[in-house]
């Protein structure tokens, strides 16, 4: 079919030169005329059943320009994906960098002797390191390469250094006492030896001078220790209490302070010792109860009686066992001197043969009445 507006002059050729806006001017028209629709189309022969077809040109629309995606990121060597690319290619966009860890640093060595450790790094293999050949050559083939251990805490510091008092604890003198010597008690009991040194009676006697003159007793303390390896115990230490006296008692006082100096030197207690200022050796009434507490605590335990004024100087006594020491436990008489019954043998001599072993050797003496 032709085409309608065949003929008809272009858009542009019409435009005025001096017209604001534009206006179609239709063939034949004079140029000043407006321009009317129905003039443009009288002079068509287009009947009122004509279709009239106008195919208008296809307009041509200018791309839409987007701003770039990536503007802010670097610029990479691959080409920016378009916007009508369905799929995005995995090169669009860079790679993330893979941090690895931190390396360790390696392991010190715990010995010089002690075969290379591995260093530990991201990568850890449990496999050690070879051991070098000239310290495998030095083992046996049923030995195993192990690194030597680090020397154990001393957690409870069991050899601190001793100062001067503590280094009493190994005093120790010389044993005397024959591994045959053997003591039985009046029932039938054995009794373990007695090691005392010769020189206490002197030395005791001298110390309580000073109180003899005045007629006072004065009184101490017999300790010692067991023998290592036997059955037998050694006086070791005379210690001198605080202690208020008369002319026939002697009392002490503040016995904590003796039980401290036991206890730093290990002492055990065997007996004790007193003098008689004015009388003979005997033991009184008020002695062999004040032995009976010694007695019951330790069966072995002795008393030694000095009388400075009088022959013999000094006496080891101890209560019979059972009978003395049930007659003293049995009885209630209140008042500190009273007779007991005689036709009982309630002590008896302790080193005539008995469990008491006299010899030479030194021995220690502490004064704490001054203390």
């Amino acid at each position: 079919m032709s085409n309608p507006f065949e003929g008809l002059p272009s858009h542009n050729e019409n435009l005025g030169s001096q017209q604001s806006d534009s206006r179609a001017v239709v063939h034949g028209a004079a140029p000043s005329a407006p321009f009317s629709l129905a003039d443009a189309l009288d002079g068509l022969n287009i009947g009122s059943n004509s279709a009239v077809h106008v195919q208008p040109k296809p307009r041509k629309e200018a791309p839409i320009m987007y701003p770039p995606v990536l503007a802010d990121r670097p610029s990479t060597s691959q080409s920016v994906p378009s916007l009508d690319t369905s799929v995005v290619s995995a090169h669009a966009y860079p790679r993330p960098i893979e941090q690895q860890p931190p390396k360790l640093p390696p392991r010190p060595e715990t010995s010089n002797n002690s075969p290379t450790t591995p260093h530990y790094a991201s990568s850890y293999s449990p496999t050690p390191s070879p051991v070098p050949a000239h310290k495998v050559q030095s083992q046996s083939s049923s030995e195993v390469c192990r690194p030597t251990l680090p020397p154990k805490p001393q957690e409870y510091h069991d050899e601190l250094p001793k100062d001067e008092s503590t280094a009493l604890d190994s005093f120790m003198p010389p044993c005397f006492i024959k591994s045959t010597h053997s003591s039985l008690t009046e029932g039938g009991v054995r009794m373990r030896p007695i090691q005392v040194p010769e020189g206490i009676f002197d030395e005791f006697i001298d110390i309580a001078s000073h109180n003899t003159s005045a007629n006072l007793e004065t009184c101490g303390i017999l300790c010692g220790k067991q023998i290592p390896g036997q059955e037998a115990l050694v006086m070791t230490t005379l210690i001198i209490p605080k202690q208020s006296a008369t002319s026939d008692t002697c009392v002490t006082e503040h016995e904590e302070e003796l039980f401290v100096e036991q206890m730093e030197r290990d002492l055990i207690t065997l007996g004790w010792i007193h003098t008689h200022p004015s009388q003979t050796c005997f033991m009184s009434s008020l002695d062999l109860h004040t032995q009976c507490s010694y007695q019951l605590m330790l069966p072995e335990a002795i008393a030694i009686v000095c009388s400075p004024r009088h022959e013999p100087r000094f006496g080891i006594f101890r209560l019979t066992d059972p009978m003395g020491i049930d007659t003293i436990q049995n009885c209630k008489e209140k008042s500190a001197f009273h007779p007991h019954d005689d036709s009982k043998v309630i002590y008896a001599n302790a080193s005539d043969g008995s469990h008491v072993v006299l010899a030479n050797y030194d021995f220690d003496i502490i004064d704490i009445r001054g203390t």
